[in-house]
């Protein structure tokens, strides 16, 4: 083997060595020495850039010149610059400049620069690339990895090297256990913004990448604290999205026992997205669990309810409902109405308000569950009810409807009965009402009437005892009564279908939003109904496609044809001249004349004298029994004087006999006749079978076959009425018989004898309470008068006035409503008949 010599050329500086080296263990290098050495290389670089590379040589070759030196070699002084810690950088520190970074303005890791060290630009300038990269070897570029070792040490506390083991010990795809207990939480002085920054850059290198996935049972979700600092999490105690914002406190995340909602941190960006939830694992929505600590520290009605209605959501959907029921046993969580706003627990079976009106009448005796401001949707009130087992309003407190005057609304009718089952359709096809409710109103609307009526009046019974009647201000101008399957409107918004299509919207649907769009879709059906009646509702008809079962019938009434009479056309008359005419009465009558009809016992009983025990029949009495009265008759008077006017039911029975108590108010000759009020009381017994009218009233219910009491008083025998006071009521002066009956001077009269039977009353019962109903304004109650007698227990009397303008007129209107009320009263309800003489002008 054979040696040669070689020859090397080289360039050193041992007084640089001793700059920027310190000489005993307490000195430290100058800074500023170094900043200006520093500055000087760079400046003068391009002077001899020799001292930086060395050569080697064959000695042969070099001693007869013919050498070719190798290049290329850093020399011992380029070496020297490396060796020694003496670049500055931020903070006043010298480093190696292998340590050292200077990060072009352009390149995109330029944003990292506060997380590595890097050369202190504003204490030197450097201007040669070449030099500052390759001579002295600074980076200029931030790797991945590096940000990835960073990243572990501010999560994890794991250095360098430590990293370095567990990423190795193990397969690249495994995942890496964590050393780490469940309590550990490192803090992090930084901001959120710099973190999405890091996390975009790590999710962005499949390297990276892929040491998260690996690393993603250690705490390494950044969730800031406040402005500046954050904590790092596990993975498990975090989620992605929090639909409602109810889980976000960012005052409270430090303090948190539960998960935290990530995404609002992070925004709805794809890559952090694919980052969190695909590479690491973190659940996308929340669990029942997460809500559930709510429920026993929020106390805002309206987040409680929005808790309830996730988790009554959640619940449903994981199929956690008796895991929930078990953990809300103990909680006090639902609103009730009270002045106290308390919250109640299930258990304690609070009830879900159907009406607000009637849920406002029982808040006092019942824990009824206060709803939220929001609207709700009808699907969740059923789960909510199911899940926790609450109970409607509706079944214990029970609705009563009582209306006046009752008459078929056939426009109603017709409309919704050619309509209904295409408002089934829309419904379920656009799923706003479900099956079983479907099913239900079928049944109902199966037996529906539409009812147009003067009057609508609710009220409420709860149990036995309570009965509560609807506020003035929650008046009915419709309602559907569910129980009876009526349609009432009041006659006067008959036509007015904003109510009579609100009204049925109401009665179909709760939610609200559903309650508009069904709004819309009738009265589309209404106006094509309008324009093309049937045959425009056939045409959409024809487009359903399913035929819905059950289906939605509205069953119409059979309406009876009366036949239109053929018109009669008159013939004209034959002319009779007087002389004809005395003819024909000359000439003898070839007819026999009749005998004189006699009237028998058996046909004078089957008169009405009384107002009939019951409805539809007329009662017989016995003409032999004397009629006892005691007061004078006048001698002017005539039998036609003192027919009776007033009567009433009354529920006392004698071993089939009538009390008749007979109390008339009668007039004549314009002049009030002398009479005198009678409490006697006559026995009449009841012979012979009730004889059926040829057109009896048919009533629902049965009625008690009760006396019918008569009482005649005569006006004049009335001293202590002052009869002056009556002359300047609605210039009733100018009324008389001959005003046709519907005019106002009716109305006139009847509030003339309303006033006067007022006063009669005022007059026999001086320490009782008497109220004249009508006395400001007609106010439609089915009496005129409310009397309470004291001194017979409190009774109540309902008095109703009939007044007409001669004696001749027998006959008087009664309201279906006063007919009613009599029913429901027939012990203490009465009804004056009065006879009004024509008042003179004087009087």
């Amino acid at each position: 083997m054979v040696h040669d010599t070689f020859i090397i050329q080289d360039c050193s500086c041992d007084e640089f060595n001793k700059l920027v080296s310190p000489s005993g263990d307490n000195q430290t290098v100058n800074l500023e020495l170094c900043v200006r050495l520093l500055q000087y290389l760079d400046s003068h670089y391009r002077d001899d850039p020799s001292y930086y590379a060395g050569s080697v040589s064959l000695f042969r070759p070099h001693k007869f010149a013919r050498h070719t030196p190798i290049k290329g070699i850093e020399s011992s002084f380029c070496l020297s610059l490396r060796q020694h810690a003496w670049i500055p950088v931020h903070g006043d520190i010298l480093l190696k400049s292998s340590e050292v970074y200077l990060l072009p303005p352009n390149d995109p890791t330029s944003v990292f620069r506060r997380y590595v060290p890097h050369i202190d630009e504003s204490k030197v300038r450097l201007k040669e690339q070449e030099f500052i990269y390759n001579i002295l070897g600074i980076r200029s570029k931030i790797e991945h990895r590096t940000i990835f070792e960073l990243f572990m040490k501010w999560s994890c506390n794991l250095d360098s090297e430590s990293l370095s083991k567990l990423i190795n010990q193990a397969n690249t795809s495994d995942i890496i256990p964590c050393t780490l207990p469940k309590t550990f939480r490192q803090s992090c002085l930084d901001t959120i913004d710099n973190f999405r920054q890091i996390y975009h850059f790590l999710a962005s290198n499949d390297t990276t990448c892929n040491l998260l996935s690996r690393f993603r049972s250690w705490p390494i979700v950044f969730i800031p604290r406040n402005q500046t600092t954050g904590d790092f999490l596990f993975v498990e105690q975090t989620f992605w999205n929090d639909p409602a914002s109810l889980l976000s406190s960012q005052n409270a995340i430090a303090d948190s026992n539960g998960r935290i909602p990530i995404q609002s941190y992070y925004n709805d960006n794809s890559l952090f997205h694919s980052l969190f939830v695909e590479i690491l694992h973190v659940e996308l929505h929340p669990t029942v669990d997460d809500y559930l600590p709510l429920l026993s520290i929020q106390q805002d009605i309206q987040k409680i309810w929005q808790i309830i209605e996730i988790i009554t959501k959640l619940a449903m959907e994981q199929n956690k409902q008796i895991e929930v029921r078990e953990k809300c046993l103990d909680i006090a969580f639902i609103p009730c109405m009270d002045n106290k706003q308390k919250l109640v627990k299930y258990i304690d079976r609070p009830y879900y308000p159907h009406d607000v009106e009637i849920a406002n009448q029982f808040s006092d005796v019942l824990s009824i569950i206060k709803l939220p401001e929001f609207p709700i949707m009808t699907s969740f009130q059923e789960q909510f009810r199911s899940l926790f087992n609450i109970e409607s309003l509706g079944k214990v407190v029970q609705t009563i409807v009582q209306v006046e005057n009752e008459q078929t609304s056939t426009s109603l009718l017709d409309f919704y009965s050619s309509s209904i089952d295409l408002i089934q359709d829309f419904l379920l096809k656009k799923q706003l009402i479900s099956q079983p409710r479907s099913a239900h109103l079928s049944t109902v609307f199966a037996r529906m009437h539409f009812v147009c009526v003067d009057r609508i009046d609710l009220s409420y019974c709860l149990g036995n005892d309570i009965i509560k009647s609807a506020s003035t201000s929650y008046r009915k101008d419709s309602y559907v009564d569910e129980q009876s399957g009526k349609f009432f409107i009041l006659k006067k918004f008959e036509r007015s279908e904003m109510r009579y299509i609100d009204a049925m919207v109401e009665f179909i649907v709760e939610d609200e939003m559903v309650r508009s769009q069904l709004t819309s879709c009738i009265k589309k059906l209404l106006q094509i109904y309008e324009k093309d009646d049937q045959d425009g509702l056939g045409k959409v008809r024809e487009n359903l496609m399913v035929d819905n079962e059950p289906k939605w019938i509205i069953p119409k009434e059979i309406k009876k044809e009366i036949p239109i009479p053929e018109p009669i056309i008159e013939q004209e008359k034959p002319k009779i001249t007087a002389e004809e005419l005395e003819e024909l009465m000359e000439e003898r009558s070839i007819r026999p004349k009749l005998p004189p009809k006699k009237v028998t016992t058996e046909e004078n009983t089957n008169v009405i004298n009384s107002f009939p025990a019951k409805a539809g029949i007329c009662e017989t009495s016995d003409k032999t029994t004397p009629k006892i009265h005691n007061h004078p008759k006048d001698n002017n008077s005539t039998d036609d004087d003192n027919k009776s006017s007033k009567s009433y039911s009354n529920n006392q029975s004698h071993d089939q006999e009538h009390v008749v108590q007979r109390s008339t108010t009668t007039e004549h000759n314009g002049e009030i006749s002398n009479a005198h009020e009678t409490n006697n009381e006559e026995r009449i017994p009841n012979k012979g079978p009730y004889v059926q009218s040829q057109a009896p009233i048919a009533f629902s219910g049965p009625i008690l076959s009760a006396s019918a009491n008569f009482e005649d008083v005569a006006v004049s025998t009335l001293t202590n009425i002052d009869l002056d006071a009556f002359t300047s009521t609605d210039n009733s002066s100018n009324i008389s018989a001959s005003h046709p009956i519907g005019t106002e001077a009716d109305r006139i009269t009847g509030r003339l004898g309303e006033e006067l039977v007022f006063r009669y009353l005022q007059s026999k019962y001086p320490d009782d309470d008497i109220k004249w109903m009508n006395q400001d304004a007609e106010h439609g109650t089915p009496y005129d008068i409310h009397l309470i007698v004291k001194s017979d227990n409190n009774q109540e009397r309902f008095i109703e006035v009939k007044t007409t303008r001669s004696f001749d007129h027998n006959s008087f209107p009664v309201s279906i409503g006063e007919v009613e009320h009599l029913l429901q009263h027939p012990s203490n309800y009465y009804i004056y008949r009065l006879n009004k003489y024509e008042l003179r002008s004087e009087i």
